[in-house]
């Protein structure tokens, strides 16, 4: 009954990110956007690693005490299937429901233009950059181009975010289990 209780917060906090991500990106805007996402799916992922262990051990067990390894995977349950939903959920912000990536593409396609924008900053350009200096001035941008076509995308943010959330959920659910069976299991 604790594991389906648990699982239900993850969804419901999957859920409330999605509906606080929308908000913020249209009040906060393209640039702080995406910083106040991932900041508060870090927040998340620590409450419900701690619920989680809090549900485990609200409630006497009469077995043996449970491993470090069980607690482990205990607490990374609800992180993980958050961190799943969460990645569906960037994919379909970022992919469907607003133009994000689009204007940071064009954003950047700017930012580059403006840096090789006359000869001198083109001869800097390729000189801080080795791998460029044979190339001209339209295929340093078309290079520029397709590299953001690549990175820029509703795709690779959804796989970012979900490599680098499980990673955060991973470290996170090892720190807590060690501070609860540490400290907290004391008191």
């Amino acid at each position: 009954m604790q594991q389906k209780k648990i699982l239900i917060y993850a969804v419901v906090a999957a859920v409330l990110w999605f509906a606080l991500r929308i908000v913020a990106g249209k009040l906060v805007g393209l640039e702080k956007g995406p910083i106040f996402g991932a900041l508060s799916n870090i927040l998340f992922i620590l409450v419900l690693v701690f619920i989680a262990l809090v549900l485990k051990y609200r409630v006497p067990n009469q077995q043996e005490k449970p491993s470090f390894l069980q607690d482990f995977r205990d607490a990374m349950r609800p992180a993980l299937v958050y961190v799943a939903l969460v990645s569906l959920f960037i994919a379909l912000y970022y992919g469907v429901l607003t133009d994000d990536a689009a204007r940071l593409r064009e954003l950047r396609k700017i930012e580059a233009v403006a840096m090789i924008d006359t000869e001198e900053e083109l001869l800097a350009f390729k000189q801080a950059n080795p791998t460029v200096a044979n190339m001209s001035r339209e295929q340093i941008l078309q290079g520029n181009e397709e590299k953001l076509k690549t990175f820029v995308n509703a795709r690779t943010q959804a796989i970012g975010g979900l490599l680098a959330l499980a990673v955060i959920s991973m470290i996170y659910s090892l720190m807590a289990v060690f501070f609860w069976r540490t400290f907290v299991k004391r008191i």
